[in-house]
């Protein structure tokens, strides 16, 4: 099998001027399984543009030789890419893994990246270290990526700044959980290899965790455990899924089978969508689409 990429989405707004770029906002959002960008406009903000593609690789080769050649084909695709390197408005990059790790700042030393990341997780060896402070919280996201990715990533957008998605999504549900009437939820973003959980009471993150699975068996377990942990009744509690999971899909079916109250995250109202994007579930993409909204 071939390295390509495969696009999931593509789509544009009509209004999009590739030749007034400076009056657009860029975020691309780069995971280990295919990468997406989103380009926004004004305020409030209008989505001019979303394109979504998965990294086809075969699965043979240690997971440095994985990262240089999902690397390689983001380069090349960047590159021929008629504008995407371009300068624009503002640009910035996401990294989307499980190296994050929240530390409150009154906890927070800037010397201690390492220290706060080796707590929890193995680090690879040609991983560095960067932080997010999230407002919302007053606390710092703490987050590894590949020392190659990143001397990639300021080679082909050399005036963006590097965070980790999970500060978005963060940054996100909080916002979220203030237009949901329940005093407690739990928000359950499923990616293709692991997902996030958050729980929030009164719109406070109390919890957030990533796991790692491989069946939806997996997927479920993690779920039940970790509600049990925090106490919370599956019957009662209320879940609110997002990501790019589908009504009727076995991650979604199974989480109706064990949970009474599941329900799909909504966009946000004061975000501008035209009629092009109506053929996106409205839970799709949330997370990149707030990191236009940001202020990290």
């Amino acid at each position: 099998m071939n390295q390509t990429i495969k696009t999931l989405y593509q789509l544009s707004d009509n209004s999009f001027d590739s030749n007034h770029l400076n009056d657009y906002n860029l975020s691309i959002l780069l995971s280990g399984d295919g990468f997406s960008y989103v380009v926004g406009q004004g305020q409030p903000l209008r989505i001019i543009e979303l394109g979504s593609f998965e990294f086809i690789i075969p699965h043979n080769g240690s997971r440095i030789l994985k990262d240089e050649q999902i690397l390689n084909l983001f380069s090349v695709f960047v590159m021929n890419h008629p504008w995407l390197s371009k300068p624009m408005g503002r640009s910035n990059v996401w990294i989307e893994n499980r190296y994050a790790t929240l530390v409150p700042e009154a906890l927070y030393d800037k010397n201690s990246l390492n220290d706060y990341l080796s707590f929890n997780t193995q680090i690879p060896q040609n991983y560095i270290q960067k932080s997010d402070y999230l407002p919302s919280m007053d606390a710092w996201n703490v987050f590894a990526l590949s020392n190659e990715w990143e001397k990639q990533i300021s080679l082909l957008f050399p005036s963006a700044s590097i965070h980790h998605a999970s500060s978005s999504f963060i940054e996100l549900i909080i916002a979220q959980s203030r237009i949901y009437p329940s005093t407690e939820l739990v928000f359950i973003y499923p990616h293709r290899f692991y997902f996030e959980l958050a729980y929030l009471v009164q719109g406070k993150l109390t919890f957030y965790n990533s796991f790692s699975y491989s069946t939806q068996e997996d997927f479920i377990y993690f779920v039940l455990f970790s509600l049990e942990q925090l106490s919370l009744n599956p019957e009662i509690i209320s879940i609110c899924l997002m990501g790019e999971i589908d009504a009727g899909s076995p991650l979604h079916l199974i989480l109706t089978n064990y949970l009474r109250n599941v329900n799909f995250a909504s966009r946000d109202n004061n975000v501008v969508y035209t009629y092009i994007f109506d053929q996106i579930p409205s839970h799709y993409f949330l997370t990149i689409i707030h990191t236009l909204q940001c202020e990290l």
